[in-house]
């Protein structure tokens, strides 16, 4: 096998390996953006007043029910650790900002996938062209029994 072969079957692997990397990326902020969706849904259902009981999440999978004390203002997580105490308004507009900025992390990901796969196709053809050249000159694996 030919040293242009070699190096072009390489790419190809390397090039694979980041692709699987940014799609795990991608479907994980994907998870991010879904769990948005719920915190919505749920202070939307706690803003019209609908709902004073929910399923709170301690961890492993296990939920525990638990009655809402306060219908009008929520703690939200500011970063660096600054919990504030804001309006459910207030709320779901950061909600659905951070899942908006989510969003485009997700199509920023998806068209990195898509360059990868442009040059993973253009190095698999060159690729298979230097070996269907290799076997027309008789150097390929069968020519040599």
């Amino acid at each position: 096998m030919s040293q242009e072969m070699e190096m072009g079957i390489a790419q190809m692997d390397q090039l694979k390996a980041q692709i699987e990397s940014i799609r795990m990326q991608r479907d994980s902020l994907g998870n991010v953006a879904l769990d948005y969706d719920r915190s919505i849904v749920v202070m939307e259902s706690m803003k019209s007043g609908t709902s004073e009981e929910v399923l709170l999440p301690i961890g492993g999978q296990v939920f525990v029910r638990s009655k809402i004390l306060e219908m009008e203002k929520l703690l939200v997580d500011q970063g660096a650790g600054i919990i504030m105490d804001i309006s459910i308004d207030d709320a779901i507009l950061q909600i659905k900002d951070r899942k908006e900025k989510v969003i485009q992390a997700v199509s920023s990901l998806d068209r990195s996938i898509q360059e990868l796969m442009g040059r993973y196709q253009e190095i698999s053809n060159k690729t298979q062209q230097l070996y269907n050249d290799q076997m027309m000159t008789g150097a390929g694996p069968e020519k040599t029994f």
